[in-house]
């Protein structure tokens, strides 16, 4: 028989507007695709009237034949944080919980109170990965109920995108799953089918899509590096949801590694939506009680509840059997207005440190941030020394360009005091010109390939009176200085 599960749906991506909604039956065990929807928003919706775009996805559901109540909302990485933890071994699952909800606050990361957070334990096979704290702030959280009211429509669970992806992912040892939306583009770090490292951004519209979403993939190598995740043996494979999607070839010659399709399900490919639906395909897939849910992120199940309330009820009338509680009550009663106020002061001392901490964070950013400009006019000076005589030499095009950001080494996992900020930039000068004498050309590349400061990379042919170079170094200056 086959058995209907809660409609996974997701709302926009930042900025791409686009609602993208699935139900999915499973018959002995295998996935179907029943029905589906994958509509931009009109013209002056915005999900932030929850009211207005909740009417919305309930027609829309409606009119794709999307039936029940319950739902399953699939968020993008740019709709929840994500904390790496490193918590004492034998934590029961209440201790977890509150152990999570504790770094949150101590981090500043998020607020705890209202926040839908999930905790993703170690795996039991002996690896060294920490667990995983991720939380959808109370203010997201209502919105996505808000919604689903709207809608007339049932919020069954909150569920990640990355979760969908990495499941997509199950049958490779480390996958990096490059999931391009119109206008972002979210980036797993999958091994055997977990999400590792999950990255969200927002795509150049101003560079071709192929180039902004190698751009995207290299950055996230960076932070995954700098977090202390091993990377090595990752292979790129991309799905682009785009109306324009860019080749894998075009990604890989931007990017420099191999770039390959990402397959979707057999059983997906005849829908016309299919690279869309994928990762809600993935989330559907996910067997009950696996993946990340975050309104229940460590679940108990209801008999084991029952078990409890049974075991709870059991050791209270033997407590109330035992004489002189009433004297015991008392000295817990002393005991326990004494652990408030202690609790009162260490929760007030924990707030003015993480502030202070966060403060000088934002200090640190700054000046590393403002070391990445690099120092043109001496890399401009470095190159006319080196330039042939006016007679010879006519330069049509000198262009430079500088890309960089900050990066952060911390000394231990999870904490940002004590580590190294530091600039991490690419500073690209263009020249096109023309030498009367190929010798001058030859020369010229020789000098500066010898001189060890710049990378050259030829920009097409060189014919034999005209050249066109692309010079690149990792340092603001020649002579070294401020390299990251």
């Amino acid at each position: 028989a086959a058995r209907r599960l809660p409609t996974p749906a997701a709302a926009r991506d930042a900025g791409s507007s686009l609602l993208v909604a699935a139900r999915f039956v499973r018959s002995r065990g295998d996935l179907r695709l029943t029905h589906h929807v994958a509509s931009a928003l009109p013209e002056g919706l915005s999900p932030a009237d929850p009211e207005a775009f909740g009417r919305w996805v309930g027609e829309t559901l409606g009119a794709a034949g999307i039936a029940g109540k319950r739902i399953v909302w699939v968020a993008p990485r740019s709709s929840v944080t994500i904390q790496r933890l490193s918590p004492p071994p034998a934590l029961e699952d209440a201790e977890l919980r509150a152990f999570a909800r504790l770094q949150l606050k101590k981090h500043g990361v998020v607020e705890p109170a209202g926040a839908a957070i999930g905790v993703r334990r170690p795996d039991s096979s002996g690896s060294s990965e920490d667990a995983v704290a991720v939380a959808m702030p109370r203010a997201a959280l209502d919105a996505v109920r808000s919604t689903m009211h709207a809608a007339g429509r049932t919020l069954e669970g909150v569920r990640i995108r990355a979760d969908g992806l990495g499941k997509l992912a199950e049958d490779r040892n480390a996958t990096l799953v490059v999931f391009a939306a119109p206008k972002t583009v979210e980036i797993v770090l999958t091994r055997d089918g977990a999400p590792r490292f999950v990255r969200e951004a927002e795509l150049d519209a101003d560079v071709p899509r192929a180039r902004a979403i190698a751009v995207e993939i290299r950055r996230t190598r960076m932070a995954a590096r700098a977090a202390g995740v091993e990377m090595e043996g990752a292979e790129a494979r991309l799905l682009d949801a785009s109306s324009e999607p860019a080749a894998p070839g075009d990604v890989m010659e931007h990017l420099g590694e191999p770039v390959a399709p990402m397959p979707t399900p057999e059983w997906l490919r005849a829908c016309e939506d299919a690279v869309a639906v994928a990762p809600l395909a993935g989330v559907a897939a996910i067997a009950s009680g696996d993946g990340l849910d975050l309104l229940a992120p460590l679940g108990v199940s209801r008999a084991a509840q029952r078990r409890r309330t049974l075991l709870l009820a059991l050791a209270a009338v033997l407590v109330l059997g035992v004489g002189g509680w009433m004297v015991s009550q008392r000295e817990l009663s002393a005991l326990q207005s004494d652990l408030d106020t202690q609790l009162s002061e260490a929760r007030e001392l924990q707030e003015r440190y993480v502030r202070m901490l966060t403060l000088e964070a934002r200090v640190r950013h700054l000046e590393t941030w403002l070391k990445l400009e690099p120092d043109w006019a001496a890399h401009l000076s470095w190159l006319h020394q080196r330039l042939p005589p006016r007679e010879q030499l006519l330069l049509d095009d000198v262009r430079g360009v500088a890309e960089g950001e900050v990066a952060f080494e911390p000394e231990k996992r999870g904490v940002f005091t004590g580590g190294v900020w530091s600039p991490q930039r690419e500073v690209g000068l263009t020249l096109t010109g023309r030498l009367e004498q190929r010798d001058a050309m030859n020369r010229l590349r020789a000098d500066v390939l010898a001189s060890g400061v710049y990378r050259l990379e030829p920009r097409g042919a060189d014919e034999p009176d005209r050249f066109s170079w692309r010079l690149s170094t990792t340092d603001a200056t020649p002579d070294g200085e401020g390299g990251s």
